[in-house]
């Protein structure tokens, strides 16, 4: 019964992983992206008289 169990077990846990690994990297990208526009929207105040 175990050895029926585990294959499906292990791919479970492989493709959770995937995603978790997925939702990270979307995370990252984000808040790379939001820290970009906080950086161009200073320099541009930066540059007003």
């Amino acid at each position: 019964m175990g050895e029926v169990i585990s294959p499906i077990l292990v791919r479970h846990i492989f493709i959770l992983n995937l995603q978790a690994h997925d939702n990270l990297r979307q995370a990252q990208e984000k808040v790379t992206c939001g820290v970009v526009l906080v950086r161009s929207h200073l320099s541009t105040l930066a540059r007003e008289p």
